[in-house]
Parts: structure tokens; C-alpha cells; sequence
């Protein structure tokens, strides 16, 4: 295998969401993601109050990736948005964020609309676009916070692995911004 290649499934779930394994922890998800020959995953579930924790008790940031010993994670989760925009809509979004610093904002913002602590994938009454519009109010400092500290403290160099995580992460909404324009092809 390449060296230059990652393997990744950035699309998990964690025991806190509906017909999920209950035995899923960070050290199985490792085992099995070595066993299957990836070598980075998604956190999935951010939004769970006890997995976010969890998340913050096992895994180490560096460089824009967070460790469980050797293996790295980018923090990732999923949220489903049902709706009424012209008729019934139902759409799951995956987001992809940077820090912890910004999972407490979405979280934040999350705990302002509704319950996030029966489901790993918590459902809302909210339009995708009115949740881009949202995103896109998180601080533009903390996001610009983020990169200075990312590129002066681990000495990043531009291409390599780590920038371009940070570059996309720093786009919360990048996903969704793709599901929007997608959606409106499908009317």
C-alpha cells in the first residue's frame, strides 16, 4: 500500500445511536478499522453527550487529527433534519469539524433547538439551509483561531496531510453546502 494513501470511513456511528452495536468503544472501533486495513475514522456521534466525553478521555490531538495511541481520528458526526420546504423533507448531514472547540459550538447550538442526548444521530426541525446559514455564523475568529495554532505550533507545512484536514475542516458545512446544491437539481 502507498504510503501516501489514507483509508478512511468517515461515516460511523457510535452505541449511542439507533441499531448500533451497544459494544462499540473507541479501542473496538481501532481493532476492527486495522483488521479491515483503514487507517483513519470519523469519531461519528459528536453530538452525544457521553461520547463527546469519551472523546475528550481517550483521544489526543495533534497536528489537526486526534489519537487513540497510534491510530488517528478526525471528529465527525450526524445529524438528521426533517422538515417542511414545499413538501416533507428528511436529510441526514455528516459534518466533519476541526476541534473540540467547535463541536461545543455546534453542540451549543444544537442544545438551543432541541435534545441531543437520546441518539447518537439526534433528528431537528430545521431547514438545511437555515443550518448552513447558522454554521457559518461560528466565529469566524475561533475558525481563524484554529489555524494560526495549528500551523505555528506543529510547524505544518502546506500539502502535507494535516493542512489539508485543517483547511477542510475548517469548513463545518462543507457537506452540507453539497447536499444544498444537490437537492435543488433534484427538485
Amino acid at each position: 500500500m502507498n504510503k501516501n494513501w489514507m483509508i478512511a470511513d468517515l461515516h460511523i456511528h457510535s452505541r449511542f445511536s439507533r441499531a448500533c452495536s451497544k459494544s462499540i468503544t473507541i479501542p473496538e472501533l481501532v481493532k476492527w478499522a486495522k483488521i479491515k486495513g483503514l487507517n483513519l475514522l470519523g469519531t461519528g456521534d459528536f453530538t452525544h453527550p457521553i461520547w463527546i466525553q469519551e472523546i475528550r478521555d481517550l483521544l489526543v490531538e495533534k497536528k489537526g487529527f486526534y489519537y487513540y495511541e497510534d491510530f488517528p481520528f478526525v471528529l465527525s458526526g450526524e445529524i438528521s433534519l426533517i422538515y417542511t420546504q414545499e413538501r416533507g423533507r428528511k436529510v441526514h448531514l455528516v459534518l466533519l469539524v476541526p476541534s473540540i472547540e467547535v463541536v461545543d459550538k455546534i453542540n451549543f447550538y444544537l442544545d438551543k433547538k432541541g435534545r441531543r442526548d437520546y441518539d447518537g444521530r439526534p433528528i431537528f426541525k430545521i431547514s438545511c439551509e437555515q443550518f448552513v446559514k447558522d454554521m457559518k455564523e461560528i466565529p469566524e475568529e475561533l475558525r481563524d483561531k484554529e489555524l494560526e495554532q495549528k500551523t505555528s505550533k506543529d510547524g505544518l507545512e502546506e500539502g502535507s496531510l494535516a493542512w489539508i484536514w485543517i483547511l477542510f475542516g475548517l469548513a463545518v458545512i462543507v457537506i452540507v453546502a453539497v447536499v444544498i446544491s444537490l437537492r435543488k437539481k433534484w427538485r
